[in-house]
């Protein structure tokens, strides 16, 4: 999808930076959240066994993956094996980043990268931080708001999405926008502990999983990626948004099957707000996918060679994003 709107590219500074708070850490909410969930095991218990020829649990598959920030086990069974290997082409090829293409923003995840891979990151984005941002909650928090009410816009205006898809992403922004009008923004030392935490999996990652390496295989760039993941969810955490608390109390059922076409209700609290979504699902040889991953899945495999470098305005990064896309930058 598109990195970002106009209309957010006009926002008031303060906004933006609420704005690069959640680029740097959507990559985690969208993916838990917009795949669906379902009530994580105890640790002791033996690992999980999906029937994937039944709707709800190969969504519930799928969740266990990006509940273990397994984005390369996410990719290989969120589509059938040919599909999976069609997109594997795609990749060394450059034509996609699926099942990346899937998340908010994620034209930008390079430069989100490298600039938080840099040397000094941490330091240099907690220094501004200090200088434009350290206790400015209440601006902050308006910020947020104002975000919401773009992504809001967005959301109802992509034609993208199915109608099912629509909704579920209405709520999930509308609970994030709750979130981000009561989150801390502007605590130092949560700022602090956020860029640590972001920096140093961002410099783990070896240089052709920054998503930037053309040819780049898809396997071991998800692979590695899963490591951004987790950071993602931890500094979320810092800031009071704790997914594996949402994860652990969702509910996925499953409300209607028409042949090889089936409806699975989710259920989870957000950040103190309920979501209620119908994901819609699809049956291919026999297993079962979330319908409009497998549309844009197909999409991407069969998509033409990427734009030159600098050809489509559209995906251009606003320069106060590329450079600094942490929380505290």
């Amino acid at each position: 999808m598109p990195c970002s709107t106009p209309a957010l590219h006009r926002a008031p500074r303060r906004a933006r930076y609420a704005g690069r708070l959640l680029a740097a850490t959507l990559p985690a909410i969208a993916a838990a959240m917009a795949s669906g969930c379902t009530p994580e095991p105890p640790a002791a218990a033996a690992a999980p066994t999906f029937d994937t020829r039944r709707p709800a649990p190969a969504l519930a598959q799928l969740t266990r993956h990006l509940q273990a920030d397994d984005l390369e086990a996410f990719a290989r069974d969120g589509v059938p094996p040919a599909l999976h290997a069609r997109l594997q082409v795609a990749w060394r090829e450059g034509r996609t980043r699926w099942p990346l293409d899937e998340l908010p923003l994620d034209a930008q995840y390079p430069q989100t990268i490298a600039a938080l891979a840099a040397d000094g990151a941490d330091a240099a984005l907690l220094a501004r931080f200090d200088g434009e941002l350290s206790g400015a909650g209440a601006d902050l928090r308006a910020a947020a708001n104002v975000v919401g009410r773009f992504a809001t816009q967005y959301v109802q205006q992509d034609g993208d999405y199915g109608d099912e898809e629509r909704d579920h992403h209405a709520q999930l922004v509308s609970a994030l926008t709750r979130w981000g009008t009561g989150a801390p923004l502007g605590d130092r030392a949560r700022a602090d502990v956020a860029l640590r935490q972001l920096t140093a999996a961002a410099r783990a990652l070896p240089v052709d999983a920054r998503l930037a390496t053309p040819g780049a295989d898809m396997t071991q760039t998800l692979r590695a990626m899963g490591s951004m993941v987790g950071a993602a969810k931890e500094a979320l955490r810092g800031y009071g948004l704790d997914l594996d608390a949402a994860l652990a109390g969702a509910e996925t059922t499953l409300t209607t099957q028409t042949g090889d076409s089936a409806q699975v209700r989710l259920r989870y609290a957000l950040g103190g707000q309920q979501v209620d979504a119908m994901v819609p699902m699809l049956r291919r040889d026999g297993r079962w996918y979330v319908a409009d991953h497998l549309r844009r899945a197909e999409a991407a495999a069969s998509g033409p060679p990427p734009a030159p470098p600098g050809a489509d305005s559209d995906n251009e990064t606003p320069p106060d994003i590329a450079t600094a896309t942490a929380p505290g930058g």
